[in-house]
Formats: structure tokens, C-alpha cells, sequence
């Protein structure tokens, strides 16, 4: 008479020895799937970046000048703003435009979330569109920004708006717009607004190479944000990761600089025409 087989069970140390393997290997998975968001972020930066060459480039042929990085003079030939406002009906945002004509500046339009420039690979403020700063209420914030020698400007005493022939360094060696935190908060809280063009609030304008200049105008690297003690400067471009910064280059291609650049190289990257020699090598 045969036996009556019985199914083996798992002992105590089988199933715990199971277990430890699940979780090294989730733990082996985990860094694979945060540099697959991490690519996918910096892709949708990168294409971002591309629609607001494209829209400036578009600008460009309608008008025959660069949408200056920042108009602060009402009544000028472009409306009071930035160069990111200037843009809207190049990027599909005809509606928003209007109503800034309408008013002669930004302020029917800077507290409106603006989903194209918006950076997701930029913590400082998860991503969102608008942030709200107590009782100023909420504003329409980006992750990016002009370059103000590249683009020129406009204000009550000076008309300095470009055009592609004055970027004689090539378009290729010439940054356009760059990252910058959303949020850059130290002892005071600043936040980048994409339709801004004021001349008083400064650390406000989404612009850079505008208020420092020179050698000093490099970009930081992911500084801190968020304290008192934190490192970043309103007035600078911002990298919101280690390896580098993404550049929208004049011709229309998104170039990631490393955080390594030399601070000359960079503001040669930033200057149009000054016949400097540039080597990213």
C-alpha cells in the first residue's frame, strides 16, 4: 500500500531567507527606476526649452528683433514684461497675450499658471505652475529664464532689443535661456515669474546676466533653498541637479553645460558678440 505523499511547507528561515532576496533586489531596482523618472524629467525639460527657442525664433521672423530678455518701460514698441510673455501667441497662448496687450504689461497675466514653462526637474517647487506667497496671493512661476545679454532689453532709458545678425559669436556659442529655481528662498523668499519685467523687484524678473555680470554670473550648482542659511542668489541661474545646467543655445539645440565650466567659458556662452573664442572640450 502506497504512502500518501504530504506537501512540504516552508520553514521559518526558507521564507525569511525568500524575503531578503525580494528586498535586494527592489533595493538593486529602485536607483534603475529614479534615473528612468530622472531622464524622463530632464527630457521633458529639454523639449520644453526646444518650444520656447522655437516660439522666440518664430517672434524673431515676425518682427525682426529678439523678444528682449525684459521690458520694463510702458509704451515701448513691446508690451511692459519679459521675453517669456513676449512669446506667448509662438507658443500657443494667444489668449494670455491679449490680455497683456489689453493692459499694457504683465499684470493681467502674472498670476497665471503657464504649464510649458514650468521645469519638472526643478525641486524647489515640485513642479507647479503657480506659487503662493501669503497674502501676495499666487503667481505664475517658472523654471526658466532669459538671457539678458544675449536677448537685450528695453527700459526707460535705454533700448538695447536685438536682433539674430547682432549674435556675431554664432548662435551656436550663444545661450539664449537657461534653468533657474522656481524658488530661491533664504531669508527672503523670491520666486521666478514668468510674465515679470520690473524694474524694482529685481530678484523677481525670470532673467539672468542681468544684475551680475562677468565672471560672477555663473551659474550655481543645485545650492540650497528653503532656510535662512540657504546658498542661493535670485539673481544668478540655477542648476537643480549636480551634473549641470540645460542651456537653450541661440540656434535652437538644448545643450547640457556641467557644473565643471569654466566661469570665462560661461560668460562667453552668454555674451552675443564679443569674438570670444569658445571651447566646451
Amino acid at each position: 500500500m502506497s504512502k500518501l505523499s504530504r506537501s512540504r511547507a516552508f520553514t521559518l528561515v526558507e521564507l525569511l531567507v525568500v524575503i531578503a532576496i525580494i528586498g535586494v533586489l527592489i533595493a538593486l531596482l529602485l536607483p534603475a527606476v529614479q534615473q528612468a523618472r530622472d531622464a524622463a524629467r530632464r527630457m521633458e525639460a529639454t523639449n520644453k526649452l526646444k518650444q520656447i527657442m522655437l516660439g522666440t525664433h518664430n517672434f524673431h521672423d515676425t518682427f525682426g528683433d529678439l523678444p528682449p530678455s525684459i521690458v520694463t518701460a510702458s509704451g515701448e514698441k513691446y508690451t511692459r514684461g519679459s521675453a517669456l510673455m513676449l512669446i506667448l501667441p509662438y507658443v500657443e497662448q494667444d489668449a494670455l497675450r491679449d490680455i497683456s496687450v489689453a493692459d499694457g504689461n504683465y499684470y493681467g497675466i502674472y498670476r497665471k499658471p503657464l504649464t510649458l514653462y514650468t521645469n519638472p526637474t526643478d525641486w524647489t517647487n515640485g513642479g507647479q505652475a503657480t506659487l503662493t506667497d501669503g497674502s501676495w496671493g499666487e503667481y505664475g512661476v517658472t523654471g526658466f529664464a532669459a538671457n539678458y545679454q544675449a536677448l537685450g532689453h528695453i527700459d526707460s532709458d535705454d533700448d538695447k532689443s536685438k536682433d539674430l545678425a547682432s549674435v556675431t559669436d554664432g548662435t551656436t556659442n550663444t545661450i539664449f535661456y537657461a534653468e533657474k529655481f522656481t524658488r530661491c528662498e533664504t531669508s527672503t523668499l523670491y520666486y521666478n515669474i514668468w510674465s515679470y519685467g520690473d524694474p524694482s523687484w529685481k530678484e523677481w524678473n525670470p532673467i539672468f546676466a542681468a544684475y551680475t555680470t562677468g565672471t560672477a554670473s555663473k551659474f550655481q550648482v543645485n545650492p540650497s533653498s528653503g532656510m535662512s542659511s540657504a546658498t542661493c542668489n535670485p539673481k544668478l541661474a540655477q542648476s537643480p541637479r549636480s551634473s549641470g545646467i540645460l542651456t537653450a543655445m541661440g540656434d535652437g539645440s538644448v545643450s547640457h553645460l556641467a557644473a565643471t565650466i569654466n566661469a570665462t567659458t560661461w560668460w562667453s556662452l552668454c555674451t552675443p558678440d564679443q569674438g570670444e573664442v569658445v571651447s566646451l572640450d
